[in-house]
């Protein structure tokens, strides 16, 4: 069984890192979870939608989650709104999802997974983020074949 953490925080911005927003994580949470290198996790705000993040550095000895302004939008949410946040490790392949229209390419073709994986885990999930936020079918096609050809494909 995967471990999960639940607790309580508020929405904050950085004002060094250009208003990125973020939930801070108690150091109960952030402990465990770095030591036990995790690196990639789920998190939730409020029981609304899951999302693929990270841990990371809000300072000395001090860690958080971004959150989007978008999912800041959509949950309701402002700095300073307290929040209910779970986060679970990510144990997917790639730390994220992988689309369904990029998972068919693969399943048509597994040299094109096995080219996808030779990319730094960084580059993959950029992709996987790219391909998966499309709004239309037309346009994840078009990201689609932008990897390809990146992969030399």
């Amino acid at each position: 069984m995967e471990a999960t953490w639940e607790f309580a925080t508020s929405i904050s911005v950085s004002d060094v890192l250009g208003g990125m927003r973020y939930a801070p994580v108690p150091p109960e949470v952030s402990t465990p979870i770095r030591e036990a290198k995790i690196k990639r996790l789920v998190a939730q705000l409020n029981d609304g939608e899951e999302w693929s993040c990270a841990l990371g550095s809000a300072g000395p000895g001090e860690f958080m989650v971004m959150v989007s302004k978008a999912r800041l939008d959509a949950l309701g949410l402002r700095i300073g709104s307290m929040v209910q946040m779970s986060l679970r490790s990510d144990t997917s392949r790639y730390g994220m999802p992988v689309p369904e229209a990029l998972a068919e390419v693969f399943a048509f073709d597994p040299d094109i997974e096995v080219a996808f994986q030779r990319l730094l885990p960084g580059r993959q999930r950029n992709h996987l983020h790219q391909i998966g936020s499309a709004k239309s079918d037309e346009t994840a096609a078009k990201r689609i074949a932008a990897l390809l050809r990146e992969l030399g494909l």
